[in-house]
């Protein structure tokens, strides 16, 4: 509307309005209208925002079929203005539009309206195409700086850019979520005041390898909440020399280092559970070894005097009994032995021998 009103007032026309393509639709709409205060152009103006234009068709389709200027010096009388019996009748007659181009592109159509007959001005119209490029390259740097504020707004990690004096500069909402603080809170002081003081050195120490020209540097550190509570922070920052500033993100990264710090003590209480579980295994494995050779050596005996006793003068009773006990005594002992070399495997003392 500004600049509708400004072009209005240095001509001296009465009447402008801006195109807009519809994508969908493929046609122009108009969004805005700027009417001279001394003059009204009601049903002309009704008009212009229900109706749509097509490439080619009427003033606006004509400006974005040719992306270039067009001058109607009296719309009453063309034949490819729709708009000329209303325009006739609230007494409109010179027009002329424009296209507001990027590169090359045709981004919208200003139009504008004089109640007088005026002829084709060449210079005004070759103005006014460097005024739609400037228009258009204008709009661009605005929309690339929404799109930057957007992204800035909606971040989940936090955005900082501060001088290189330490005072913050600006902050995205992700602060105040993380720690609490607002923008004003931020704002008021160096961003130094709020890292934890056993962190500050540290911190200073990379803050100077950007000054001292490294393009990126990450590093760790801790921050207040604003309720008093640590909260870690990762870091990624970049310089930007002609400024004097620094860009910055950071991520709240608390909860991963709680986990790793209880990951750490599961490890340890794992490490001392194995050496307790090691320990004690080594402890049955002696025990086994030790209760075999105790086991082992009455049993010997048994079986010596059994063999001995079997070659004496014997009952066939007796000789039955000893027989079984013979035959017990040395199951038994294959047990035992079995037990032994389990024991021995365990405690990785069972020695081999090779033989064919």
């Amino acid at each position: 509307p500004k600049i509708l009103e400004a072009i209005c007032d240095t001509l001296g026309w009465e009447h402008g309005a801006l195109w807009t393509i519809d994508r969908e639709a493929d046609a122009l709409r108009c969004t805005r209208i700027w009417n001279s205060p001394q003059v009204r152009f009601p049903e002309f103006d009704t008009v212009s925002r229900s109706i749509t234009f097509q490439r080619g068709t009427g003033l606006p389709g004509r400006v974005w079929a040719s992306a270039e200027p067009v001058w109607i010096p009296d719309v009453v009388h063309d034949s490819n203005f729709p708009r000329a019996a209303i325009a006739a009748r609230e007494g409109l007659h010179a027009a002329f539009g424009f296209p507001v181009l990027l590169r090359g592109e045709v981004l919208s159509v200003m139009e504008f309206f004089s109640r007088e007959i005026r002829a084709p001005d060449a210079d005004l119209l070759s103005m006014l195409t460097t005024v739609g490029n400037q228009i258009g390259m204008f709009i661009d740097r605005s929309r690339a700086q929404e799109e930057r504020d957007r992204f800035f707004t909606l971040s989940l990690d936090m955005l900082l850019i501060a001088g290189f004096d330490g005072r913050v500069k600006r902050v995205n909402p992700a602060w105040h979520r993380v720690l609490g603080y607002t923008e004003a809170d931020l704002l008021s002081r160096p961003y130094l005041d709020l890292v934890h003081p056993d962190d500050r050195e540290a911190t200073l120490a990379e803050a100077a390898k950007l000054s001292e020209g490294k393009e990126v540097i990450y590093f760790e550190n801790r921050y207040r909440h604003k309720d008093g509570t640590l909260r870690w922070l990762m870091w990624t920052a970049a310089p930007i020399f002609d400024q004097q500033v620094v860009y910055a993100a950071a991520r709240d990264i608390t909860e991963r280092k709680a986990a790793d710090e209880t990951l750490a003590e599961l490890v340890k209480e794992l490490e001392i559970a194995k050496r307790r579980a090691e320990d004690a295994a080594e402890t049955k494995s002696a025990f086994l070894a030790n209760m075999s050779h105790e086991i082992r050596t009455p049993l010997n005996a048994i079986l010596g005097m059994t063999t001995l006793a079997l070659q004496t003068r014997l009952s066939a009773e007796q000789q039955d009994y000893l027989t079984t006990v013979k035959s017990s005594s040395e199951a038994l002992l294959a047990v035992v032995n079995d037990v032994l070399d389990f024991s021995k495997i365990e405690a990785r003392r069972l020695d081999l021998d090779r033989a064919e």
